[in-house]
C-alpha cells in the first residue's frame, strides 16, 4: 500500500506516519528528507526546526530544477522493495502529480489553524507567522484526495481514523 499525506505544517502528518510504521510496518519517506540533509550540511541550525530556512532553500533548489526533491525522494523509495510506503509531506503540485502517477492513495490531514499554531509554538520551531501562508502551504487545499483525516481531537481519534482508512483500502 502506498500512501502520501498532504497537510499543512503541524497538522499531524508525522504522527500518522509514526503510527503506520509502528502498527503496520510502513516505511516512512518525505520529499523534504534530502532537502533537510543538504540544508543542515550547509547551514547547521540543528537545534530547532528552521522552517523558513527549509522553505527558502527548497524553493531556491526548485527554481533550478522543479523536480529535484521529487526525484530524490523517488530514487530512495524505488530502492525499497516492500509495498507499504508512506510519504509525509506532499505539498507541491509536482509532488501530488508524481504520487498520483505512481498509484499512491492521497490522504489530506486537516487541523484547525489555531491548534496548528499552538503545536508550532510548543515544539520550539523557528517560526515566522508568514510561514503559515508560505507558497508551500497554499496548494494543499486544492488537491483531490481519496481520504481526509481531521486532527483536532485526541491521539486515539487520529489513530482510529487512519485504521479505518487502512481497513477500507484493504477491503
Amino acid at each position: 500500500m502506498k500512501i502520501a499525506l498532504a497537510g499543512k505544517m503541524r497538522s499531524g502528518k508525522d504522527t500518522i506516519a509514526e503510527f503506520a510504521v509502528n502498527t503496520y510496518g510502513f516505511k516512512h519517506f518525505a520529499f523534504g528528507d534530502e532537502l533537510k540533509r543538504h540544508y543542515h550540511e550547509l547551514f547547521g541550525e540543528k537545534e530547532s526546526k528552521p522552517r523558513s530556512g527549509y522553505q527558502w532553500f527548497g524553493q531556491v533548489a526548485r527554481s533550478h530544477d522543479p523536480d529535484i526533491w521529487v526525484d530524490k525522494c523517488f530514487q530512495t523509495l524505488n530502492g525499497y522493495e516492500d509495498n507499504n510506503i508512506i510519504i509525509t509531506d506532499l505539498r507541491q503540485p509536482n509532488e501530488y502529480k508524481k504520487c498520483k502517477e505512481e498509484g499512491f492513495y492521497i490522504i489530506k490531514v486537516h487541523c484547525d489553524d489555531d491548534l496548528r499554531l499552538q503545536r508550532i509554538l510548543s515544539k520550539n520551531d523557528s517560526f515566522n507567522p508568514d510561514d503559515l501562508n508560505h507558497e508551500t502551504e497554499q496548494h494543499i487545499d486544492s488537491y483531490k484526495c481519496e481520504y481526509v483525516i481531521t486532527n483536532n481531537g485526541t491521539l486515539e481519534e487520529l489513530e482510529q481514523q487512519f485504521i479505518d482508512i487502512f481497513n477500507e483500502i484493504n477491503k
